[in-house]
């Protein structure tokens, strides 16, 4: 395989959390060379592997969907699966139903607190 020199790059946008660890990765082993004024880092000649899997922090929910249209929600006291992350997963109509569940005990959580502090 011949690699050549590049002037120019497609640029990529990943989530803040992504761009973080591979930047401070970059940074920790001395690639600033990789870092344009704009930010963007150039990755020639950088391969990228999936790590380990991590677990997710305690009382932390994750709110992702899969393919099928369908909204998971991971929670680290569930049964746990083989990535060590217990799911649930909803269609889009109960994720939406749920939505309006949490907003309204949210609001009446928010008056009992006001109703408190005004004690």
């Amino acid at each position: 395989m011949t690699l050549r020199t590049t002037y120019t790059y497609v640029t990529l946008e990943i989530s803040p959390a992504a761009y973080d660890e591979i930047a401070g990765k970059l940074k920790a082993s001395a690639y600033d060379h990789c870092f344009g004024e704009d930010g963007a880092i150039d990755m020639h000649g950088l391969a990228i592997t999936r790590g380990p899997s991590q677990m997710i922090p305690v009382g932390h929910l994750e709110v992702g969907h899969t393919a099928g249209g369908e909204v998971i929600v991971n929670h680290p006291d569930l049964q746990p699966d083989a990535n060590g992350c217990g799911h649930i997963i909803f269609s889009a109509e109960q994720a939406i139903y749920l939505a309006g569940l949490l907003t309204g005990k949210a609001m009446l959580c928010r008056e009992i607190l006001g109703k408190q502090e005004q004690k």
